[in-house]
């Protein structure tokens, strides 16, 4: 009977310490995507500004290709994150949209060292779209957080 009590009271323990380890996850996770949407809002606000310099100053167009290069490499990152199991169905959305926001940056970049980057190519690419639909996901991550 005490094998069998000790026993239970190891269960509990061992599940308790795997939902707190998912709860730690999903904190983390929260805030790495949370982290991520901020700067592709910045970086959303920021291309614009100097995508105008360019136009006005051939060496800008390095400074946009620059910013769009580690804009990629933020989407790398966030599309290395290995998601807690309750955030599987948004991580798997945030994906689909990492996944056109690097299509959107490497054309982006490939007009930036073409130098033909100007705000018509901008509006027209699939970058801002998707920056969008990523911001309307956050209230989906706030949640897991919350």
């Amino acid at each position: 009977m005490k094998k069998f009590l000790v026993l239970s009271l190891l269960l509990v323990a061992l599940s308790g310490c795997g939902l707190i380890e998912e709860a730690t996850n999903g904190l983390q996770y929260t805030e790495d995507v949370t982290a991520f949407i901020s700067d592709a809002e910045e970086f959303s606000s920021d291309l614009p500004n100097l995508i105008e310099q360019a136009q006005n100053d051939a060496i800008s167009f390095d400074d946009v290709e620059e910013r769009l290069q580690e804009f990629q490499t933020e989407i790398e990152e966030v599309q290395a994150i290995n998601p807690p199991e309750l955030a599987e169905s948004i991580h798997n959305d945030l994906m689909n949209y990492t996944d056109q926001l690097e299509t959107g940056v490497n054309e982006m970049i490939q007009a930036a060292q073409d130098q033909a980057i100007n705000m018509e190519s901008l509006e027209n690419s699939s970058l801002f779209q998707a920056i969008q639909q990523i911001q309307q996901i956050q209230e989906n991550i706030n949640q897991l957080g919350g």
